[in-house]
């Protein structure tokens, strides 16, 4: 529900403790615009005293405005005594330069500028402005455009990126009650014109649409924050459900039809869009609904068509994956140590730690290792090549890895795609896995350097 202006505070503390956002003592990094929103969440991480730290990022445009929103949040962190962080990009260059549009590169630009500087200042989480008016905008832009059930939970109260985490402590607060707090508290805000431009649809769907659908309920934006947060929980439960499902009907590359029969409709096309995710193809609506009545009612000896090259064949009791699309292998690309690589689809973070995790079983994860850095001196980023053995640690001997990729359950077509780090012949890591024997810490190793493997979102 939206938060009441007299105990907005309270309201959002409650928030916060309801999806865990902040454990006590963690440092904050705030992500502040100027704007109403932002400073709202500024002042009232303030008022619960989180300990923060101020980011802004000036975009470089309306004519040197976005410079004066830069200057005015940094004399506004200097009164409070905050540290603060400022960068300025030219996004509309960098926009047209990538070919994407300038909302996306912003986002993109933005949440690489709040990672670097949470990272560098140890803050483990992000808290973002995005409030309850925000998430009705975001549904609506999503059903307009066509959205899957995941789509239509909307903003995320609490989103992963890698070891961060991105919050929205004003997630359940409508913008006109952070509005009448900022104003009764006497706290000052930049209006950013831009906001009103009806070029953008976002624009047009906060000051045309939602007005319009308000006379047929003055309560839409609170039925729409209901559906997302409902939606949300719903597709939490049923994507464990699909979890299971999965690996009850389908061994490697290959689906059991009887037990993919038995499944509810809702359950089949979920499993059969992640199969279809790991074979390299992203069927429409439409495509997807073909596939799941093909295998549930078709004749042995079919073949169905789920785009991007990825052809399944039906056979008497099962489903098989045919001529998968091949994505170009990756020969080599040197490991920054320290730095970031960017490979296909991913981003490997490297550097130096003063000395080996405490637990260091513990601290290491399926995208997380810890090496010995002398080891991984000249490492590259490659796919598999034939031939390739691996000597995962706490094995003796090598083993041909394709037979690795075989015990650890990775499909036969994302074996040729599935990144790892070699020096020459010999390979260090397959991420999901173990490090090599050879490139593990020891006893003996004087230099750590830890491997973070991230998603390139």
């Amino acid at each position: 529900m939206p938060c009441p202006s007299p105990d907005l505070p309270e309201r959002v503390r409650e928030t916060i403790a309801c999806h865990r956002m902040i454990a006590p003592g963690m440092r904050v990094l705030a992500a502040v615009s100027g704007g109403a929103d932002s400073m709202a969440l500024l002042h009232l991480l303030i008022a619960l005293e989180y300990q923060i730290e101020v980011a802004h990022l000036d975009h470089g445009t309306r004519n040197g405005e976005s410079a004066v929103d830069a200057a005015f949040v940094q004399d506004t962190a200097a009164r409070l005594g905050l540290t603060c962080h400022v960068e300025r990009r030219d996004v509309a260059h960098e926009a047209k330069v990538s070919g994407q549009s300038f909302e996306a590169r912003a986002r993109k630009v933005r949440y690489t500028f709040l990672r670097r500087v949470a990272e560098a200042r140890k803050c483990p989480v992000i808290a973002t402005g995005h409030h309850g008016d925000d998430q009705a905008e975001t549904l609506l832009l999503r059903l307009l455009r066509g959205t899957s059930p995941e789509g239509l939970g909307g903003i995320p109260p609490v989103r992963l990126m890698g070891e961060l985490k991105i919050v929205r402590p004003l997630i359940a607060c409508s913008r006109e009650d952070l509005v009448t707090w900022l104003t009764g508290q006497g706290h000052a805000w930049r209006e950013d014109l831009s906001n009103t431009d009806t070029r953008f649809l976002r624009n047009r769907v906060r000051h045309e649409l939602l007005p319009m659908l308000t006379d047929y309920n003055p309560a839409i934006r609170e039925a729409l924050r209901r559906l997302a947060d409902t939606q949300r929980c719903e597709n939490a439960c049923l994507e464990a459900l699909a979890r299971d499902a999965e690996r009850g009907c389908r061994d490697d590359d290959r689906l059991d039809r009887e037990g993919f029969r038995k499944l509810p409709e809702a359950l089949r096309r979920r499993v059969m869009l992640r199969y279809a995710f790991d074979l390299g193809a992203v069927p429409s609506h439409e495509v997807l609904v073909k596939a799941v009545a093909w295998v549930s009612g078709s004749a042995t000896g079919k073949e169905c068509d789920l785009g991007r090259g990825v052809r399944l064949y039906l056979g008497k009791n099962r489903v098989e994956a045919v001529g998968p699309r091949q994505a170009p292998p990756v020969t080599a690309i040197p490991l920054a140590i320290p730095g970031v690589s960017e490979a296909p689809g991913h981003r490997f973070r490297v550097r130096f730690l003063e000395d080996a995790p405490g637990n260091l079983a513990a601290y290491c994860n399926a995208q997380r290792q810890v090496f010995d850095a002398a080891k991984l001196r000249r490492a590259v980023i490659r796919t598999r090549r034939p031939g390739d053995v691996f000597q995962p640690l706490g094995m003796t001997g090598h083993r041909k890895l394709k037979e690795w990729f075989i015990d650890a359950g990775v499909p036969r077509p994302a074996r040729d795609t599935r990144l790892l780090l070699a020096r020459g012949d010999t390979i260090l890591w397959v991420p999901g896995g173990p490090p090599s024997a050879g490139a593990a810490v020891t006893p003996s190793t004087t230099s750590f350097l830890e491997v973070q493997v991230d998603h390139d979102h």
